[in-house]
Parts: C-alpha cells; sequence; structure tokens
C-alpha cells in the first residue's frame, strides 16, 4: 500500500475491503454489530385502516409461525411491547414528510439502506449490502442485501429487494422527481443520478462527498417498494404501506392504536442465527400528552417513556423504582434556539449574538433536564468533529463565570444595533410536546429582564404547524427539539448552507457556504476536519441558531423488556425514534 494515501482510499480500506470480509456474517450474526429495524411513523387525521393482508392471514410466507426456542444469554421469544407516540401526520408522503414513517409506528415495517452500530457509530449495511467507491468517488457501487425480501403482501408478494427500489428511494428523496420533495435532498449532497449496473446499485456522483454514506444510514432514510411508490395510494392511506422490515402491519386506527405482528420471514438473525425478530407483535397508542403517558407508563399501560424532564423522572422512578432507565448523550438529540435570519431584527448578527450573550444557558436548560445535558456549539456535542462542550462551555454566552461581562456586551451591541433600549418585538413559535414553551418562557423572562421594552411573545402552535410554517419561513424565531445529523460536514450543510433543508431561517453566507462544500469534498482527513473547525467557528460568531445543549437522553422501560441496554448509546438515533428503531432486537423477560 502506498504510504501517500486520500481519505477515500483510507475509507475504502476501513470500511469496503474489511466489509467484503465480514458483512455477511454481521448480517446474519447480530450480537451488538447490527442495529435494529427502523424508527416508527405517525400520522394526522382520522379514520381506521386495515392491512389487506397480514401476518396472520393465509397467504404463504404471511403466516404466524411458532417462536424459535430462546438462547440463553440473549431475550426469549415472544410477547407483545406496548409503545407509544403523541405525533399525528396528514402526509404519510416519505419523501416530504419524513417523520411520518419513522417516529410513530409504521416505521417498524421498514428498513433503511445503511445503518449506524448503536454502540460504535461505524457505518454498516443494511439494505444496502457492501460498497465500493470508484476512482476518485465519481461512482459508488452496493451489492444489494441478498436475504431482503418486501413482505409477502400485495403488491409486492414477498419478491426480492432490488436495486431498481433503491435507485428509486434514493432519486426520490434527492428532490430529483418531485421538488416538494426536498426535506431529506442534502442527505444525498453530490449526487447526481442513481440507476442500476446488472444487479448493483450505482450512485453517480456529480461532486464526490463520503458523506453520502451517512445521509443513507439517517434513520428517516426508510425504503419503499417501487410500486408502492409508484401507485402513490399509501401516501394518503397508511394501511398500503409495506415494508422489508421486522413487523408486518395488522391494523391502523389512525390517533388510536397501530398493531404490528412479528414477520416470520425477516432477513436478520441474532449471533446464534436465530431469526428476528424475537417479539411476536409490537402495539402502538397514540396519547394526549405527556402527562398522559406517565400515567400510562407508571400504571404498566405501556412499556416505554421518554424521560427528557428531569422533575418527570424523579416522579416516575418514585411511583416505579423498578423501571429500567438508559441514558446517552445523542448525536440527534438538541434543543436549539433560531432565528429567522430573513426577517428584522434577527437579519442583524448584532441582535442575535446580543440574546446569545444575555441568556443564561443553565437557568434554560437546568429546570427542564437537570445536569443530564452538554453545552453545544454549532454541531452536536456527541459528533467526534464538534468543539468539544468542555471548550464551549467557556467561551462567552455559555461560561456562567462571565455573565457580568457578557451582558455589558450584550447591550452594546443592542445599541448598536439601533436598540438601545433593546426595543424589539419577535415572537417565539414553539410546540407543548417537547418541553420547548417552557425554555420559550424563560427565555422571555430572561431578555425582559435586561432589556424591559423587549417585547418577546410565546406563541403556541400544534405540530403540523409548526413543520408547515417553518417550512414557510413564517417565523420569527423557534424553540425546539431539532433534529440533526450523525455526519458533521452533512449536518452543518442542512443546518447553515444557503437552501439548506433544515436551514429554516434562511440563513446565508458565501464564506461559510465554502468552508462547507470543503468539508464535504475533501479527500483528506485533515483538510476535512480543517473545514469544519473554521465552519463551527464561522457559525458561532454569526449565530443563525444558538444551539441551547445536546441531550443526554433518559428514556424508561419496564423491566419485563430485556436488551435495550445493548442496543442504545452514541449511535442511536434520538427521542421517542429509539424505542420503535430497535423493536426487532429486544424481548419480553419469560
Amino acid at each position: 500500500m502506498e504510504p501517500e494515501q486520500s481519505y477515500w482510499q483510507r475509507f475504502w480500506t476501513k470500511k469496503v475491503t474489511r466489509r467484503r470480509l465480514v458483512t455477511r456474517s454481521l448480517m446474519a450474526g447480530a450480537g451488538l454489530a447490527a442495529v435494529a429495524t427502523v424508527g416508527c411513523g405517525d400520522d394526522d387525521g382520522g379514520g381506521t385502516t386495515t392491512a389487506t393482508a397480514t401476518a396472520g392471514a393465509t397467504t404463504p410466507g404471511a403466516t404466524s409461525t411458532p417462536s424459535p426456542t430462546p438462547a440463553t444469554g440473549l431475550p426469549p421469544f415472544g410477547g407483545e411491547a406496548v409503545l407509544h407516540t403523541q405525533f399525528q401526520f396528514g402526509d404519510f408522503n416519505p419523501f416530504r414528510s419524513p417523520f411520518a414513517p419513522s417516529i410513530g409506528g409504521l416505521g417498524c415495517t421498514l428498513d433503511t439502506p445503511l445503518e449506524f452500530g448503536p454502540l460504535d457509530f461505524e457505518l454498516r449495511g443494511r439494505l444496502l449490502d457492501s460498497w465500493e467507491i470508484v476512482g476518485d468517488g465519481s461512482e459508488i457501487l452496493f451489492d444489494i442485501n441478498p436475504d431482503a425480501k418486501w413482505h409477502n403482501q400485495a403488491p409486492v408478494n414477498a419478491r426480492a429487494v432490488d436495486a431498481e427500489d433503491m435507485a428509486l428511494n434514493i432519486t426520490r428523496y434527492a428532490g430529483k422527481v418531485d421538488p416538494s420533495e426536498v426535506r431529506l435532498a442534502s442527505n444525498m449532497f453530490g449526487l447526481d443520478t442513481a440507476d442500476v449496473v446488472g444487479d448493483q446499485l450505482r450512485l453517480n456522483m456529480s461532486t464526490p462527498s463520503l458523506s453520502v454514506l451517512n445521509g443513507l444510514a439517517y434513520y428517516q432514510m426508510t425504503v419503499h417498494p417501487r410500486e408502492v411508490i409508484e401507485a402513490e395510494e399509501a401516501f394518503t392511506d397508511p394501511s398500503k404501506f409495506v415494508g422489508s422490515g421486522a413487523f408486518v402491519l395488522d391494523k391502523y386506527d389512525n390517533g388510536v392504536e397501530a398493531i404490528f405482528s412479528r414477520n416470520p420471514e425477516y432477513w436478520r438473525k441474532d449471533s446464534l442465527g436465530q431469526q428476528l425478530p424475537y417479539l411476536d407483535s409490537v402495539r402502538f397508542k397514540w396519547l394526549s400528552d405527556p402527562a398522559a403517558e406517565k400515567a400510562a407508563f407508571e400504571s404498566g399501560d405501556v412499556d416505554y417513556i421518554q424521560m427528557l424532564d428531569q422533575l418527570v423522572r424523579d416522579e416516575i422512578l418514585t411511583a416505579r423504582p423498578d423501571t429500567q432507565v438508559t441514558s446517552y448523550l445523542a448525536w440527534g438529540s438538541a434543543f436549539n434556539f433560531r432565528f429567522n435570519t430573513a426577517k428584522a431584527p434577527f437579519s442583524d448578527a448584532r441582535v442575535r449574538k446580543a440574546i446569545h450573550l444575555a441568556l443564561d444557558y443553565e437557568d434554560v436548560i437546568n429546570p427542564i433536564l437537570g445536569s443530564n445535558w452538554a453545552y453545544s456549539g454549532a454541531l452536536s456535542a456527541a459528533l467526534p468533529e464538534a468543539i468539544p462542550s468542555s471548550e464551549i462551555s467557556q467561551m462567552p454566552g455559555w461560561n456562567p463565570a462571565t455573565k457580568a461581562q457578557d451582558l455589558e456586551q450584550a447591550r452594546s451591541l443592542m445599541s448598536d444595533a439601533g436598540f438601545p433600549d433593546g426595543g424589539i418585538s419577535f415572537s417565539i413559535m414553539v410546540i407543548t410536546t417537547q418541553q420547548t414553551d417552557e425554555m420559550a418562557v424563560t427565555i422571555q423572562s430572561l431578555l425582559k429582564g435586561i432589556w424591559p421594552a423587549m417585547d418577546v411573545n410565546v406563541e403556541v402552535v400544534e405540530v403540523a404547524d409548526l413543520s408547515s410554517r417553518l417550512g414557510a419561513g413564517d417565523f420569527d424565531s423557534v424553540v425546539q427539539f431539532a433534529p440533526r445529523l450523525p455526519d458533521a460536514a452533512l449536518d452543518l450543510f442542512n443546518n447553515y448552507s444557503t437552501g439548506g433543508s433544515l436551514n429554516w431561517g434562511a440563513y446565508s453566507n458565501s464564506a461559510l457556504d465554502a468552508l462547507i462544500d470543503d468539508s464535504l469534498t475533501a479527500i483528506d482527513a485533515d483538510g476535512r476536519s480543517s473545514a469544519i473547525l473554521q465552519a463551527e467557528e464561522t457559525i458561532l460568531e454569526e449565530l443563525p441558531v444558538i444551539w441551547l445543549g445536546t441531550v443526554d437522553l433518559a428514556q424508561g422501560w419496564d423491566p419485563k423488556i430485556v436488551g435495550v441496554q445493548q442496543l442504545l448509546g452514541p449511535g442511536s438515533t434520538s427521542s421517542i425514534a429509539d424505542s420503535h428503531y430497535h423493536s426487532s432486537r429486544y424481548g419480553i423477560e419469560a
């Protein structure tokens, strides 16, 4: 091997040559070497829908099969896990509204192209089995998982997942067909076209970028049969969804309950070669609000609860001291305060920076999260290429020890911007299901305490309205539990580049765009890291978004659920999606 290797060559050596030897064993032998079925989806609108073919039907391949004998040291087979969600969506088009099949029930029937190991963050195959970066990266070839099949339901009837399915899904996610389908287009940075060569998938890259591989592992990149995509019935009727995942849809009573049963032909096996999933079924309940979720968990009606709120966590552990708790710093879990930089006063960086310097982050976060969070710069504190939380905590605005000086500078900046008394007026948009309304009220109080003439309104909206208004740029500012991406360059591109898919505040900086492009296209590790650092430093100076903190994500599980402690870690997704994302890999204690 030549001593001088490009970043592409080192990536090939680590991720591909090795994979040619071990990918199949990783697929067949789970242990900790494979993540579970992808997260699950939610809906908006009423009505009961039932799948036309279920795991209990007489169709070959969709019939119920006896559970295998449990193996020592692994979860036993059988039983039903009862999970829950609050979120409902009206648009089930996964390319336009990817949250729908990712954080409720539907994603339990689906897979993603690639995936991350939950504990080691390693990029691994899923429906795409292995890959080869050709030459300078202008082409990437993928083998398809030969064991992956669609569910035994019309219109696919247990046929194999193939390269045509993958090419169509990736083309749609990249926004190449419908201009309204650009929600995840930035994940496909550099992609020109996706096509089929023999039985392989080929990505033709107009701009070579390693980040596209991490984009294919994003938990919202669920894959669907081409027949379902082309018919489009599932986009309005969730009973028409057909997947390749661990569970088959039996019933979908929108806003009430969804039931999924074991897929007897799921391609993934555990470390002893036993067919997954362990569970016979998963049931999802829609619960109206956090109080209903808490009551349901304490009474044993559901098996899982998210415990971001420190007070709620304490109350749950008092009511149910047998609760098993998982906790980890999650790349996808962070709160932010985003400004609409296309509108005054937040088009002026001095106003944004003054507000940042005026805030006391501990006052904003601690009443909700306690000490279960980390200071975060422009990137998630969980990402290895981010400026470490320990450094961010010593910077002006974040550092509690320099707050007196920070306030003095904040008043000066606001005055320089033309508001000596802080007399600006704006709204903070929030939803109630994320505790962001409480954070916004604290921000409102802190700012008015410094500038009494400042008019700050907290505007509470529904989840569906939040999504549509962010997309339309119809807001002044927003505090939200915000999506992040597991690739630093891709996260920068989505959140901060001109036109980025998560850049709802319409921030634009040509110098930053150039740095982000460098981070995405660098062919050496040092060049990529340098560009990422310079980009993050530029963002911390401009502050189009203030990241209030990265969450040390805590979840409570009924003690009968076995295996979750080994499935949740830095490579996991975020918040409610985790309980669904890993549902093929945990079981019910006998």
